[in-house]
């Protein structure tokens, strides 16, 4: 079973999240969530956008204050951030014709917790953000103008996705059971993992902590692309509690 929750982060328009709910209840969706809204998510405005979505509108989840972002993405396994900037250390990429296809292939006989997220009208989604995702996503456009609207974008991901929602593609019910050691690892557990790897490295004077180094980047990389099972997660936490029983260097 593939779930799939809407991220909207630091959204300036109510119009946008009106119209983001409504998209995404058209295409089968039922899950959108606000990361800080810099706007009334309720006002007039986004419930005429949302038309008869208002069901959508009222069981949004809202995150706020400085761990919003990690809140919100915590249960998932998969994190996919919208961008149509290129980024210096970038998770892995897939374009929008490829996702439906990309889902169905990592889920085999597991339950994926998947986001797609979406940033701020202006200024999008920061360096930060995208890179505690494990992939980034462009919308194929017009390279001489590939501007979208944030509600137009959330359109075209809901319709991309449409064959999983309205299960045009397979039977849930056929799903088989796999055992706990078999299952991706979420990002809180990916997240909690990668702090306790780097203080280890810290402990050993492999990295330290006070300078600033794309060492951390470069690892959550990594993680991103090996889509960590809770396994191996446990086995790298393993290697990284034995390093700090090491006497430092």
């Amino acid at each position: 079973m593939i779930n799939i929750k809407f991220i909207l982060v630091e959204t300036t328009h109510s119009g946008n999240i009106g119209a983001s709910a409504r998209a995404i209840k058209v295409m089968g969706f039922d899950k959108l969530c606000l990361v800080n809204p810099k706007c009334n998510y309720k006002d007039e405005q986004a419930i005429a956008m949302a038309s008869n979505a208002s069901d959508i509108l009222n069981s949004i989840s809202v995150y706020r204050g400085e761990n919003a972002f990690n809140q919100a993405i915590a249960d998932a396994h998969i994190n996919i951030a919208l961008t149509a900037r290129k980024r210096e250390l970038s998770p892995l990429q897939i374009n929008s014709h490829e996702l439906c296809n990309f889902l169905l292939s990592i889920q085999e006989n597991k339950t994926v917790n998947c986001n797609l997220i979406f940033g701020n009208e202006q200024f999008g989604l920061s360096n930060q953000d995208v890179l505690k995702c494990s992939h980034i996503l462009h919308i194929q456009a017009n390279p001489q103008y590939s501007s979208l609207n944030l509600s137009q974008a959330v359109q075209i991901i809901t319709y991309e996705l449409s064959k999983i929602s309205l299960n045009f593609i397979q039977d849930i019910n056929k799903i088989t059971q796999t055992t706990n050691s078999d299952l991706q690892a979420n990002f809180e557990q990916v997240d909690g993992m990668h702090n306790h790897f780097m203080h280890a490295l810290a402990h050993i004077n492999f990295y330290d902590e006070n300078e600033p180094q794309k060492l951390p980047q470069r690892l959550q990389k990594l993680w991103a692309r090996s889509q960590l099972t809770t396994q191996e997660v446990n086995i790298l936490r393993g290697i990284a509690k034995n390093i700090l029983k090491l006497k430092a260097v």
